[in-house]
This record gives structure tokens, C-alpha cells and sequence, in this order.
């Protein structure tokens, strides 16, 4: 084996492939320090950063891989961008970023830059990916692990049909603008009792058709909240926040313990009847379905198909279609079946076997007729009963969520919270995390179906 070099490309970054038998890879080296415009390829990938540095602006393509060492390893190693970063991909050609090394869930310092616009970005394990300025728009992404996993100090922030795996946060925003967020997926990737926050959010917060499930607290901070068209499961509490002025309005809430601090308007209390603990679409028969408000609604779903697709729109991230649905079984002998079927069809897949806590992700069939998720053990949260959604109970000797009371902008705000190491060059919090890495295949696939059937239509 030998090590070649390339020679320099561009503003500092050089390119290192490794010979052996069975041909060449190449990976583009980041030197710290600071560099130009940078434009970061799938030809180039991946693009592998070692150390802090500093780049006037950049723009990432589809497929390029970004790795960032860790920071047991290196400490220092964020990528500050002075102008803008634009991530130009999609969910079935994705710009991923992630830890460098073997530890695929190691916690890596984070992106901070003064605008973005991010579409089809796929962010594991980065502490956070923040801005400052301007609106910061985020599309098609998902967002794994991370204490403030998506953060806007100071810019207003528009997001839609993206899945957040849960860390410590998903969004935290501060300063006094505007927050959007629909058609999107809040989830923890762990049990509820050790689970974080799906928002820590100031200024005026508008939240709809959005599914957050398995959170200890799912909103924080004080902003002002309107949360329409949405639903809340398995969860211990709605708002952490006495102060803040929330309002669940034309929402689906279901078993969830704390319900105080918040204002609520025309609610259902029922079980949701999701297709499994991992896969939140409705099935047949959900009071969500045709239960929201058609008033301020958007016209498509998480997975891109076109709102309402009955006689009125859904709640949560996903409208049900009865010619995509996943199973129509659930209680106790476990979730609908997964989509399985042949050539990309959605067809409904075989109960899943008896499970107590809603363990059993249901179904033997998975995607394109090939053994999935079935089986009768799968992800079961506990809890005190057992619930068709598969999720926890709010089980006794759980404490609150996270609490956060914003903070002005900059490297120095951010505040420690439980299990967190609070970092001393830059206030940031730190969080290693369960796994839940099949959650994000999980969600490629319910996207790329989407996108087969508005090309059908």
C-alpha cells in the first residue's frame, strides 16, 4: 500500500487517495484554518476535517460526504462559515455529515454560519448547525443526535418535511423572530425517561402538521406558540414552560401525563393509531385522519404527497392514503405490517406478533417484499401500559425534560443540562445517545415513495 498526494486544489484543501490491490479511494483533506469559497463535490468526498476552520462560504452538492473528527479527538474542530452555507441535495442523493472515525456516534463540534439554506442534508451527531442572520430555510433534512441540534441565534428560521432523531434538542432558537416549522418529525432516539426536548424556542413560534412522539418535553422557552394540525404521543409533557404562551389548537394529544402550561383548542384525546413505534403514518381508522384544520394548512405532507387526500386534511406529518397505507391491524398483537410489496409497490405487510408494551414494530414484510422490521421484538419504550402506538407510558420516578431561558447570541449562551458536559470553549452541550440509525433508511424510503407516486400522478 502507498500514499499518494495530489498536489494542492484550490484554497488549501488537498486531495489523498490509498492504493492497494483492489484499487483506489480518495478523500479530500481540510487543513485548519482559513479558507476561501469553498464548493465541496461528491467527486471530492469525503471531505475530512481535522480542526477548527474558518471558510468565507460554502456550498455542498448531492452525495458529498463530510467527516469531522470528534471532539475527544479534536476539540477545536468546528466549521465556521462567515457567509452563507447552501447544501443542495435531496433524500435520495444526500449531503451527509458526520463523524470521522470509527465511532459512528461520536459528537463532533458542529456547523456555525451566518445564513443557510439547507436542502437534503443529513446531520449526525454534530453538537449544532446554527445561525445568525437572515431566515435560515431547511428542507428535506434530518437531523440524528446533537444538544442543539438545529439553532437560530438571532435569524428567523423556516423548516419543512425534515425528521429530527432527538437528542438533547431539535430546535433551539433565540432572539425575538419568526419560527416556522410543518410537515415535520420529532422523535427520541431514546427511552422517554432519558429523552430531550423537541423545541427550546423565543419569538413568535408557528408549529403545523408536525408529529412529536416518545419526548420528555416537547416544547420550551418563551416564545409564543400556535401548534395547529399536529400530534403529541407518548410524551410526559406538552410545555416545561409556565411562562411561555402556548396553544394546541385542531391537534391530536395521546397518552400524555403532564398537559399543564399550555392553552387548548378543539383537541382529540385518542390513539392515533400510527402503523408502528418507528413508522408514524396513520393507519385506517385513526381520529386523526380528516380531523384538522384546513385554514392555514399546507398542501403537501412529509413525504411530498398532496394535502387533504380526503374530505379534509389530516393531522401530524403524514396524510393517510388509503392506497399507501401500511397495515390496518394494531392493539396487542402489535402494529400494522410495514409497506411491503414488489416494484416500489406500498401495499400492507402481515400483522406483527403479540407484544406487551407495543415492543413489536409489526409486520413480517418490509420494503419492496423483502424481510424488514417484522418480527415480535422491536422498539418498545416501556412505560406504565401498554399503548397500540408502541410507545411509553409516563411511568413513575420520571423527571422533567430540559429547560433552557434562551440566551443572547454567540458561542457563550448555551447551558448545561442533565447528563451534558458543558464544554469550555464554547458553552456548547454535549450528549452521546442511544441508537436509532434504522430510523433513518426508515425515512429515506417513506420519501422516495412519495416522490414515485407525484411522478405517477
Amino acid at each position: 500500500m502507498r500514499l499518494w498526494c495530489a498536489g494542492q486544489l484550490g484554497l488549501g484543501l488537498f486531495a489523498v487517495g490509498v492504493f492497494s490491490g483492489a484499487g483506489a479511494a480518495a478523500q479530500t483533506m481540510v487543513p485548519p484554518g482559513n479558507l476561501g469559497p469553498q464548493t465541496w463535490t461528491k467527486a471530492g468526498s469525503p471531505y475530512v476535517v481535522t480542526g477548527e476552520v474558518t471558510l468565507e462560504s460554502l456550498t455542498v452538492g448531492p452525495g458529498t460526504v463530510v467527516r469531522v473528527d470528534p471532539i475527544d479527538v479534536a476539540p477545536n474542530a468546528y466549521v465556521f462559515v462567515t457567509g452563507a452555507l447552501n447544501v443542495e441535495a435531496s433524500l435520495e442523493d444526500p449531503a451527509t455529515f458526520q463523524p470521522n472515525g470509527a465511532d459512528a456516534e461520536a459528537i463532533w463540534r458542529g456547523i456555525i454560519a451566518a445564513s443557510a439554506n439547507i436542502t437534503g442534508g443529513v446531520f449526525r451527531f454534530a453538537q449544532t448547525v446554527r445561525t445568525s442572520t437572515g431566515t435560515m430555510v431547511v428542507r428535506s433534512s434530518i437531523f440524528e443526535g446533537g444538544a442543539d441540534a438545529l439553532a437560530a441565534f438571532g435569524a428567523n428560521l423556516d423548516v419543512d418535511r425534515t425528521l429530527f432523531l432527538v437528542g438533547t434538542v431539535g430546535i433551539h432558537t433565540s432572539g425575538n423572530q419568526t419560527v416556522v416549522v410543518k410537515n415535520s418529525v420529532f422523535q427520541s432516539r431514546r427511552p422517554q425517561a432519558q429523552s430531550g426536548g423537541a423545541l427550546d424556542a423565543s419569538g413568535t413560534v408557528s408549529i403545523t402538521n408536525c408529529t412529536f412522539d416518545g419526548l420528555r418535553a416537547v416544547f420550551d422557552g418563551s416564545g409564543t406558540t400556535l401548534v395547529t394540525n399536529s400530534i403529541i404521543t407518548n410524551s410526559r409533557s406538552v410545555s416545561r414552560a409556565a411562562s411561555a404562551g402556548i396553544t394546541v389548537a385542531h391537534s391530536l394529544i395521546w397518552n400524555v401525563a403532564d398537559r399543564e402550561n399550555i392553552n387548548v383548542e378543539s383537541i382529540v384525546d385518542g390513539d392515533p393509531r400510527y402503523v408502528g413505534p418507528s413508522d408514524l403514518r396513520l393507519l385506517r381508522g385513526s381520529p386523526g385522519i380528516d380531523s384538522g384544520k384546513s385554514e392555514g394548512a399546507p398542501d403537501h405532507d412529509f413525504a411530498g404527497r398532496a394535502r387533504p387526500q380526503g374530505s379534509g386534511h389530516d393531522m401530524g406529518a403524514y396524510e393517510y392514503d388509503p392506497a399507501s397505507s401500511g397495515g390496518t391491524s394494531g392493539g396487542t398483537s402489535g402494529a400494522g405490517g410495514l409497506p411491503g410489496g414488489t416494484a416500489g409497490a406500498m401495499t400492507a405487510g402481515s400483522s406483527g406478533a403479540s407484544s406487551k408494551a407495543g415492543a413489536s414494530n409489526g409486520g413480517s414484510s418490509g420494503f419492496g417484499g423483502s424481510s424488514g422490521f417484522g418480527g415480535s421484538s422491536g422498539f418498545g419504550r416501556g412505560g406504565a401500559a401498554p399503548t397500540t402506538t408502541g410507545g411509553a407510558g409516563a411511568g413513575p420516578g420520571q423527571t422533567g425534560g430540559s429547560t433552557s431561558n434562551g440566551g443572547a447570541s454567540g458561542l457563550e449562551d448555551a447551558k448545561e443540562r442533565d447528563e451534558e458536559v458543558e464544554t469550555a470553549s464554547c458553552g456548547c452541550r454535549t450528549h452521546r445517545q442511544g441508537r436509532a440509525g434504522w430510523l433513518l433508511p426508515l425515512t429515506l424510503t417513506v420519501l422516495w415513495f412519495g416522490r414515485r407516486l407525484r411522478a405517477r400522478s
